[in-house]
């Protein structure tokens, strides 16, 4: 889960001016996501829940704005995506044992196509996906044709 921490500053108006971040907050790319993500669900909110007190004029630009940050946002999810992605498959070629690592065999069974793990992101189907399972101390990779996990070595 993606947690991002903030405060609040307040004008002397009592407006809201401004998000506060923690100095020790190291700006990622998901922050762009988000951002675009929170507005367009904001936006569509406040919509929704006064939808009787728009004219047919304000319902348009509400609406095209929302779409119009709704389609930003999903621009930047698949930059996002596809560098980590790249990421994750850098990080395959070097000689490591495994790639990632997991507590127990029945959490290979929460994976599908994509795992997100230190924040790259590994393609089990089309990759050679090695993930180490602390609690047996074995690694195992996925076979895509068949569909199941398999051991490679304990």
């Amino acid at each position: 889960m993606y947690k991002i921490e903030f405060d609040v500053d307040i004008s002397p108006e009592g407006r809201f001016v401004r998000l506060l971040l923690p100095e020790e907050h190291e700006t990622q790319p998901e922050d762009k996501f988000f951002a675009f993500r929170f507005v367009e669900y904001l936006l569509h909110d406040v919509y929704m829940s006064r939808l009787d007190q728009f004219d047919d004029e304000t319902k348009g630009i509400v609406q095209t704005t929302t779409d119009f940050i709704g389609s930003i946002s999903q621009e930047i999810s698949e930059i996002v995506f596809e560098n980590k992605l790249t990421e994750g498959q850098t990080s395959l070629m070097f000689d490591n044992i495994y790639n990632i690592e997991v507590e127990t065999v029945m959490e290979l069974d929460k994976f599908e196509h994509f795992i997100l793990y230190e924040d790259k992101i590994f393609n089990i189907i089309d990759d050679d996906v090695k993930i180490h399972v602390k609690e047996t101390n074995e690694i195992y990779s996925y076979d895509g044709k068949k569909e199941e996990w398999f051991l490679i070595e304990k």
